[in-house]
């Protein structure tokens, strides 16, 4: 029934993170605003108390990242909340003590995911969340629990039961036995990563009680009391507890930044930083007017949209006299905002007292047509007259060069290895619709050599496992990370096609195409692509290795509503060659921000993938602005990289380039 861990295959790589860490340090440094000061995380990156969770959760669009320093595992999470009532991470943590194991000479590493789910919000009486810890993991801290919470004056009381690893103290017997006795066995073996022990959840003979509260010293400083009833020593191997008590003093640097100090168990003294953050306020764009000492309306009008990142193509009057101003744009994340910036500056510039109707061009091609100051866009429109049109600026170039870290963390030579980089990106532009892409890095100091030890399982082809030799041959001279020729087509209406060829990403040279029949009916939008690709060499120049695929998928996308969720189902053949399906959710808030889960299933077993059992991870899209910079930085997670369900590293996905006109 259960599977034993293999300890010896434990790599742990961060996918998609050179931007992580300076991501949060730059919200360390920039006072942005966030959730109150009284929602922050325990050590397991759930919102709580120190060691204990409550029932609080962070406000929607609210990602935390902890690290804590415990007695005798270190952890760091992040944590993410697509809505006030739910609020989901992962974590991971060095055990200091515990050996790695099949002979290498380092702590013992885990990681894991942790969820929790508000049932009842308070009011006259309490709020009640459920949650579980390492639900997915080894199940070395496993708990299920249901807590309650009532704040009072400047108290914050919370008290809940505990199953598992919250069930140390065991001085209640577990009232689910009372409805079957297969509730009173709990499996003390460890899980093999990845799986979902349903038969463990809320077992066990007994539970505990657990609970404390939160004082409001000041607006900076809470003080902390628990009652901690983990159990002791565990998988972890705690030191046997003088008391169950839990102190602390928890102290807010800075807008969005904290520090907890905190006395646990009588014995060890533990630490603990955190970061908070609100993607979905955050505001990339904001409306800015200039007024210029000309008459002339249509230079008011462009240089104003320029101010607003917003480019005029023409400007036309239609057959009923209406105005038609066609523009393009990157940065706004929906036609709301673009309708909102011409609103804005016709009240400036009074260009028309009739109907305005705006066209929405991307890569070249028209994808809406939207009006205000009316019911919508006539049906008839035809254009009389050309007032202005934009002409002559191709052949354009465009160039950024910028820092980034790259990280790469648990590999079993250690924890952390890192590497600096300098990063050139370019563009080059034929036209709208064709253009080249490239991406550059020098790197300026890594430790990346240190990676030595090879992965163990690399089933079915070795796509993606063999991460550790491209890292060791990213210092050899410049590295060509991308340089891709890229054409977009519109096919018909709602129809449109992407194709591609070069070197499409870090491990990949190739050509293929991309097409998306977009709101085939309300909400639903169907997909395909396909390409060949060949695998690179090592050292990120033209040489290439010995290994040709063609990889393809179906794609069909589900908006729901006006929820800001959105899912994609893709089914086809992978990298590697193995055949499956891959299940993506994410939500997506109206700046652009976004937060979601991915999970593959495919022909390779459960047994054939090794640890983890099966490809997941979790991903994040987050609005930056700093000065006139605007852009947007995306960083991912997932526990294990592996072969099976590797799909490509595309620059470009016609449905997420769509969601921005919606």
């Amino acid at each position: 029934k259960k599977l034993f861990l293999i300890k010896g295959s434990k790599i742990l790589l961060m996918n998609n993170t050179r931007k992580l860490f300076n991501y949060f340090f730059a919200i360390a440094v920039s006072n942005f605003v966030f959730a109150d000061i009284s929602n922050t995380t325990n050590h397991h990156g759930i919102t709580g108390l120190l060691n204990t969770p409550t029932a609080r959760l962070g406000a929607e669009g609210e990602i935390n990242f902890t690290i804590s320093r415990n007695d005798p595992d270190r952890k760091f999470s992040i944590t993410a909340s697509p809505y006030s009532w739910i609020e989901g991470g992962f974590f991971y943590s060095d055990v200091t003590g515990k050996e790695y194991g099949n002979g290498f000479e380092q702590s013992y590493k885990d990681k894991g995911f942790n969820v929790k789910v508000l049932l009842k919000s308070e009011g006259r009486y309490p709020s009640l969340a459920l949650g579980f810890n390492d639900f997915a993991g080894t199940g070395f801290y496993s708990s299920e629990y249901l807590v309650s919470n009532y704040a009072y004056k400047k108290f914050d009381f919370s008290l809940g039961i505990g199953w598992g690893n919250y069930a140390g103290s065991g001085n209640i017997k577990n009232p689910f036995i009372s409805l079957s006795d297969s509730f009173e066995n709990r499996d003390g073996e460890t899980n093999f990563g990845g799986n979902v022990d349903f038969d463990n959840y809320f077992s066990g003979k007994n539970v505990s009680l657990f609970g404390g509260f939160k004082y409001l010293i000041n607006d900076k400083t809470n003080f902390i009391l628990e009652y901690d009833p983990t159990l002791i020593p565990g998988d972890i191997n705690y030191e046997t507890a003088d008391t169950r008590i839990n102190i602390g003093v928890e102290y807010e640097l800075f807008n969005n930044v904290f520090i907890t100090s905190s006395f646990e168990r009588g014995n060890s003294l533990n630490f603990k930083f955190s970061v908070k953050d609100n993607i979905s306020t955050r505001s990339v764009n904001k409306y800015t007017y200039r007024d210029i000492e000309e008459d002339s309306k249509l230079l008011k009008l462009a240089v104003n949209l320029q101010e607003n990142n917003i480019s005029l193509e023409s400007l036309d009057l239609d057959n009923n006299n209406n105005l038609v101003i066609s523009v393009r744009q990157n940065n706004y994340q929906s036609l709301d905002e673009v309708t909102s910036v011409i609103s804005k500056l016709n009240e400036q510039i009074r260009l028309s007292d009739n109907e305005i109707t705006i066209k929405n061009y991307l890569y070249g091609k028209e994808v809406t047509t939207n009006s205000f100051n009316n019911q919508g866009a006539s049906k008839h429109q035809k254009i009389e007259r050309n007032i202005y049109s934009k002409s002559g600026e191709f052949p354009r170039f465009f160039q950024q060069i910028e820092p980034q870290l790259r990280t790469f963390i648990g590999g079993r030579e250690g924890l952390l290895f890192y590497g600096l980089f300098l990063e050139h990106n370019s563009r080059y532009m034929f036209s709208d619709s064709l253009f080249i892409d490239s991406h550059l890095a020098l790197s300026v100091a890594n430790n990346f050599d240190d990676l030595t030890i090879p992965p163990v399982t690399t089933y079915p082809r070795q796509v993606r496992s063999d991460i550790k030799d491209y890292l060791n041959g990213i210092d050899e001279g410049l590295a060509i990370k991308r340089l891709q020729v890229n054409k977009f087509i519109k096919l018909g209406d709602k129809s449109y096609m992407h194709v591609s060829g070069g070197v499409l990403e870090d491990m990949f040279n190739g050509v293929g195409f991309e097409y998306l029949k977009h709101e085939i009916m309300p909400n639903v939008s169907l997909g395909a692509e396909i390409f060949r690709v060949k695998k690179r060499g090592y050292e990120y120049d033209f040489e290439m290795l010995d290994y040709m695929k063609t990889t393809g998928h179906f794609n069909l996308y589900y908006k729901f509503g006006q929820s800001g969720i959105i899912s994609k189902f893709s089914w086809g053949q992978y990298l590697a060659g193995d055949e499956g399906a891959t299940l993506k959710v994410w939500k997506r808030f109206r700046n652009g921000a976004e937060m979601g889960a991915y999970a593959s299933f495919t022909d390779v077993s459960f047994d054939e993938y090794g640890e983890g059992s099966f490809d997941k991870g979790v991903f994040f899209k987050v609005p930056i602005a700093f000065g006139n910079q605007k852009s947007f930085t995306n960083f991912g997670w997932k526990p294990l990289t592996k072969d099976p369900a590797a799909k490509l590293n595309k620059a470009y996905e016609l449905y997420n380039e769509m969601l921005r006109f919606e």
